[in-house]
């Protein structure tokens, strides 16, 4: 008796399982594009109106992290320890960037917007971080893809006469 559930079979190998993370980075890039309206839609409730245009950079940092983990784990002969005495130097730098990052997006919101918008920014930016984090794991994984492409395209390009028969 076959007891494979015919639609999430018919969904697995489908082309839009490869499409679905593409299509997620390029909404996360025209999220950050437009998040400077967010910043400017809370200062137009707060009491100061010296304001310049801030970049996302909480975003790109939490992206480099994400993508940073992933390739250090992709190439790193360790497993993903999570005992702390285990970790290694990498492990440590990593959450020292990003609670430096945390505090620093704390600081940038609750002095820009003071402590009501503040503390609204600061929790938008903290799940859109965790977010970037995760899509720093998915750019990783489109890169070793494109990067194992490259190289089978290169050894059947280049060695293409070793494989033949004669």
């Amino acid at each position: 008796m076959d007891t494979l559930n015919p639609e999430v079979a018919q969904f697995s190998d489908n082309w839009l399982t490869y499409l679905w993370p593409v299509l997620f980075l390029a909404g996360l890039f025209l999220l950050q594009k437009y998040l400077h309206l967010f910043d400017q839609k809370l200062m137009s409730h707060t009491r100061q109106k010296r304001f310049g245009s801030k970049k996302p950079w909480p975003l790109y940092a939490f992206m480099s992290l994400g993508l940073l983990v992933f390739l250090y784990n992709l190439f790193s002969p360790h497993d993903i320890q999570l005992n702390l005495h285990d970790w290694i130097t990498f492990k440590w730098v990593v959450l020292i960037l990003a609670i430096a990052v945390i505090f620093g997006v704390a600081l940038e919101s609750l002095t820009l917007f003071g402590p009501g918008a503040g503390f609204l920014r600061l929790g938008v930016y903290l799940i859109l971080m965790a977010v970037y984090f995760y899509a720093g794991f998915v750019f990783g994984l489109i890169l070793a893809v494109l990067l194992a492409l490259l190289v089978l395209a290169y050894f059947i390009r280049y060695f293409k006469n070793l494989l033949s028969v004669k």
